[in-house]
């Protein structure tokens, strides 16, 4: 059966407290082949730190100079 990678792409700007269920909603999702990745826009909320509590080696952080739109954020996830 083929089980392809599937990469979640969640970009932030501070809301730690969304981003974390948001991370822990995709983790218990059914379908397990996935990369999430987290691009900071330049938060200034420590959530590099928030990811790293998070243990699960699916996660990626990307961090970034706050550029104000969420389409940059995105666009550095694909």
């Amino acid at each position: 059966m083929n089980n392809p990678l599937v990469s979640i792409i969640i970009p932030t700007y501070n809301l730690s407290d969304l981003l974390r269920k948001t991370i822990k909603s995709v983790i218990r999702q059914r379908y397990q082949n996935l990369e999430i990745l987290i691009v900071d826009d330049g938060s200034t909320e420590d959530i590099n730190s928030l990811v790293d509590s998070i243990k699960d080696s699916r996660l990626r952080y990307i961090s970034q100079i706050h550029q104000g739109l969420p389409s940059i954020a995105r666009n550095t996830g694909i």
